[in-house]
Parts: C-alpha cells; sequence; structure tokens
C-alpha cells in the first residue's frame, strides 16, 4: 500500500527539478468524517457524518500549463457519531461521538481543464495521515469525554497512522497576485483502525472500522521562484 504514497512523492521531486516556479498558500474548510464500519458493527450502528474543521499549507509544482502535482500539510479533525440501529431492543448506549485530530499529508496529481480566469480541475492521489489522542462521548454530545489513545500498545485503541486514497476536484479563480481555490475531495482510509498489537484487530469499540471523509476547503496560492 504504502506505493500508493510514494509514486505521486516521485513524481514531485520529478516535478521539482523540471520547473523552478512552485505555488505554495493557506487553506482553511471542513472535514465532514465517519467510518467505514465493518458488517458486524454495522448490524447494531449507524455511522454519521461528524463535522470537524481543516486548515494547512499548499505546495503545488506545476509540470506543463495543464498537469501539476501537489502535496499539502493539513491539520483535520475526524471521527463520526454512532447510534444504536433501531432493531436494537436494550442497548447499553444510544450515541457515541468521537472525535481525533490528524497531521494528513497528501500527495497527488492534479489535472487543469482549459480556461481563465476561471478554471476547473480534477485530482487523484493518495496520503499518509498521523492520528493524536482524541476524544469519545458516550449518551449525548454533552457527556463527559474519555479520551482515546492512539499508538501500537495494547492499550491503545487505534492505529497511529492511515494510508488513504484521495480523489477530488474543483475550481479556480485568477486574481492580481495568484489563485482562489476552491477545492472538494473524497479520502478512503484504507487501515483498520483497530490493528494495532501484532497485526490483530483490537474488539473494543470499532476496531475494524476505516475512515471516510469528505473535504471541501477554500485556499489561495501564488507563485514564487521561476
Amino acid at each position: 500500500m504504502k506505493k500508493l504514497f510514494f509514486l505521486p512523492v516521485l513524481m514531485l521531486l520529478a516535478a521539482s527539478q523540471l520547473t523552478g516556479q512552485v505555488f505554495i498558500g493557506p487553506k482553511a474548510g471542513v472535514a465532514l468524517s465517519n467510518y467505514k464500519l465493518s458488517s458486524t458493527d454495522a448490524e447494531h450502528f449507524n455511522s454519521q457524518l461528524n463535522p470537524g474543521f481543516l486548515a494547512g499549507v499548499v505546495f503545488e509544482l506545476p509540470m506543463s500549463s495543464t498537469f501539476s502535482v501537489q502535496a499539502e500539510g493539513l491539520y483535520a479533525q475526524k471521527g463520526a457519531s454512532l447510534t444504536v440501529n433501531s432493531n436494537e431492543t436494550n442497548p447499553a448506549y444510544m450515541c457515541i461521538h468521537e472525535v481525533l485530530p490528524y497531521l494528513e499529508v497528501p500527495v497527488f496529481f492534479k489535472y487543469r481543464f482549459p480556461g481563465r480566469p476561471l478554471g476547473g480541475f480534477i485530482s487523484a492521489g493518495s496520503e499518509l495521515a498521523f492520528a493524536f489522542n482524541g476524544k469519545r462521548k458516550i449518551g449525548t454530545k454533552e457527556a463527559e469525554a474519555k479520551t482515546i489513545e492512539v499508538g501500537s500498545s495494547s492499550n491503545d485503541d487505534y492505529i497511529k497512522s492511515d494510508l488513504g486514497l484521495l480523489f477530488g476536484g474543483g475550481l479556480s479563480y485568477e486574481i492580481g497576485f495568484g489563485e482562489l481555490i476552491l477545492d472538494a475531495r473524497y479520502i478512503m482510509g484504507l487501515k483498520e483502525m483497530g490493528r494495532v498489537v501484532n497485526d490483530s484487530v483490537r474488539s473494543t469499540y470499532f476496531g475494524n472500522g476505516k475512515t471516510r471523509s469528505l473535504q471541501v476547503s477554500l485556499g489561495v496560492i501564488f507563485p514564487i521562484g521561476g
């Protein structure tokens, strides 16, 4: 699975040698995330979208007038709101609300359709994501928060790192010093969140689940170098 990430990384390095110009700038937006539950968990729970915040910096290296490679460093909040299915007769709890902060490093290919000053683009690639300890509330969102431990020991709830696939698109608009970028993307986590010890899955909570995230952001980029 690591090859999915390193291919666009190699393309990024190649692009940096082909052109002396790079576009850089900030972005911010919203991340709507949930869990892709295992069939067993899905029998008991519904995973609903959980809104979170994202922000970071963009690096885009053009390889031609239409094709580029882009890398980002992002802070993003992920998680899910899980409710008990209506067919449960004696549920131990009605709702579980989880939030985990992530450091995300997406690297992907970007194709720009011809057209200026307003243009469109599509993108595809992969990302590495590194989780930090999060919060879990059982019952309601107003309940006392408990810590979600991430790492690789038997005491941890979820894994520290994830690898995901990225697909998206958006619009760009040229302004005096650069471009405004409206970006939307869908990220599919590939790792089971609870596979923390000896390649076995934790049975507590949603260890067989995988992260899913829809991200929408607005940013501005401007050229340097070249």
